[in-house]
């Protein structure tokens, strides 16, 4: 008995099954090629993407830096406010200081003036009286 256990195929089969793997070589090798220009495609992705991280990262830093220089700028200005908040409320003061002495002071010359009106009123009143003594005692003249 013969150890072989496969029979021949006829040439037809044979023919037909070796069609069927050529076309599946075709087919996977279709594959390979697009798969292939998958990964350049994704390459190309990938290479985007860390050039898009490095810009990232540079614009990161600037913040970074700007952040930094933006911080000192603000520690400045509050220095600055401290140093020159007690200068501004002695300015403060002294102009509601001289608020009040100038509203006192414009309440006496408004007296003053009161007393003025008065006494040039008082000054015409004697001035009309002497004018008609002196009228009267005066004969008039042709």
């Amino acid at each position: 008995m013969s150890e072989e256990i496969t029979q021949p195929l006829p040439n037809d089969i044979l023919k037909l099954i070796l069609a069927r793997f050529d076309s599946m070589d075709r087919r996977f090798d279709s594959m390979d090629k697009r798969f292939d220009s998958m990964d350049k495609r994704f390459d190309t992705v990938e290479a985007r993407l860390d050039s898009m991280d490095k810009r990232f990262d540079v614009v990161e830093k600037r913040l970074d830096s700007m952040g930094a220089r933006l911080t000192a700028v603000e520690e400045k200005v509050d220095r600055r406010l401290q140093e020159t908040r007690p200068i501004w409320e002695r300015a403060l003061a002294e102009i509601a200081e001289l608020r009040t002495e100038l509203n006192h002071g414009l309440r006496r010359v408004e007296r003053q003036v009161d007393i003025l009106n008065h006494n040039i009123l008082e000054v015409r009143g004697d001035l009309r009286y002497l004018d008609e003594r002196v009228t009267k005692l005066e004969p008039e003249t042709p």
